[in-house]
């Protein structure tokens, strides 16, 4: 408390002057989740006292159930923030504080939920790749593959059974074959003359009778100049 005194008198009332010590910040208040998507959340609070010293603020998202941290974000200027990367249709536990050099307030929690999933991510996690995805087998889908690959299966032995069972009969019939046009190809007459000369069906000669020595080589023909008187 201040006073001021001249030549009539003393203020009756003196200046008063509050001296507070610098600490730590307020918590903030008012918190609110102000836009919301599948992965991204988008939170704004109002800001404490500062403690006399410049402050800071930080908000860390976890997850509901497993309290495991799955963001933690600063911000120097005001109590506002913006997590992205976050799991469709979630729960997660928001804890926002504010910081001097003094130290920190006592943390504000809220809760906060993303959104479904797309159209056309309801079936998977925003962050499932599509490689990974497995198509579900059903007890009526298992059995009618096991029914297909056992028909499948039977054709598969029935044709190699006739094909094995067909193959004998052909290789004797060309054996056969084979044998019958060896037999007239290569049929040779023993003598010049006389199979060539005989037709095979009555026997008669095709072509005159031949002399005895062209019939028999062996035989010396004799000439007629060389005979005797």
């Amino acid at each position: 408390m201040c006073w001021a005194t001249n030549a009539i008198g003393r203020m009756d009332e003196p200046c008063i002057f509050h001296l507070i010590p610098a600490g730590r910040p307020d918590p903030v208040h008012n918190c609110t989740v102000v836009n919301q998507t599948y992965s991204t959340l988008h939170v704004v609070c109002l800001r404490g006292f500062d403690g006399g010293l410049p402050q800071g603020f930080t908000m860390e998202v976890r997850e509901f159930n497993t309290q495991y941290m799955v963001a933690n974000t600063t911000n120097t200027r005001s109590p506002a923030f913006t997590v992205t990367g976050l799991q469709a249709g979630k729960r997660y536990s928001i804890m926002i504080s504010s910081g001097n050099a003094k130290g920190r307030s006592e943390p504000v929690r809220i809760s906060a939920f993303t959104s479904s999933a797309p159209v056309n991510q309801k079936n998977s996690r925003p962050d499932e790749s599509p490689l990974t995805k497995m198509p579900k087998i059903t007890p009526i889908l298992g059995v009618l593959m096991t029914v297909g690959a056992a028909l499948i299966l039977v054709f598969i032995i029935i044709a190699a059974y006739f094909c094995v069972r067909r193959s004998p009969r052909e290789s004797r019939r060309k054996r056969a074959n084979d044998n019958r046009i060896s037999y007239t190809e290569t049929h040779i007459p023993l003598q010049k003359g006389i199979d060539d000369c005989i037709d095979g069906n009555n026997g008669t000669a095709l072509t005159p009778m031949l002399s005895e020595h062209e019939r028999n080589p062996d035989i010396i023909p004799i000439n007629g100049r060389g005979k005797k008187n």
